[in-house]
């Protein structure tokens, strides 16, 4: 960035300096608003926060997330955060995770549905929260498992398929003493990370 007193040249950007300061408190300002109003959010989506500025030059946004994150701000995808915020869940909810929690470890390889435990709009929320954060892995639109859980029974897969060669759904199911519902999308989720092939009926190892 380059400025005298009067002007500010940043990127392909030509600015009135105390322009550009305003803007940039602004966007700052909207930033640690949303940290505030949402701390289990990861940070403000970027769409939102041109909206709130009213910005409509695609450059001249680009420019100050840019320069915001040259200040102590990171872009993350689609949002942009102080490099030092955490995400966490309000203390209001915290018990709620807990129950949560609990529910998916009783039967980590059989969980109850996502609906079963999405009991109102704060169970959503935390279920939201507990998949952006990596602490709950989403196999389909009403499968969820811990994280932990959904490694283990990754590993058991592949264990299972090393030792009795390709197999079907069913038999990996009594294997893990799992059900259908929740072995289909596990299956198709390894599917898609690279784990394990389909063979007709059967999955293998890829090699």
């Amino acid at each position: 960035m380059e400025q005298n007193n009067e002007i500010i040249l940043f990127q392909d950007i030509t600015a009135d300096c105390e322009f550009w300061r305003k803007l940039l408190a602004q966007a700052i300002g909207l930033i640690d608003g949303a940290h505030k109003a949402t701390p289990e959010r990861a940070g403000i989506d970027l769409g939102e926060l041109r909206s709130a500025l009213r910005i409509q030059d695609p450059e001249v946004f680009e420019s100050l997330v840019a320069d915001l994150c040259q200040r102590n701000f990171v872009r993350k995808g689609s949002v942009i955060a102080r490099t030092s915020h955490r995400p966490t869940l309000p203390v209001h909810v915290q018990l709620i995770e807990k129950r949560i929690r609990e529910a998916l470890a009783r039967q980590p390889f059989d969980p109850p549905s996502r609906k079963a435990i999405e009991s109102d709009p704060q169970a959503r929320q935390v279920v939201r929260f507990l998949i952006e954060n990596g602490d709950v892995t989403e196999l389909a639109l009403d499968v969820v498992l811990l994280r932990e859980s959904f490694e283990r029974m990754k590993s058991q897969v592949i264990e299972f398929i090393s030792k009795n060669g390709p197999a079907t759904v069913s038999q990996l199911r009594q294997a893990l003493r799992s059900s259908r519902r929740v072995m289909v999308p596990l299956l198709e989720r390894l599917d898609r990370d690279g784990a394990t092939t389909r063979a007709g009926d059967k999955r293998g190892l890829r090699i």
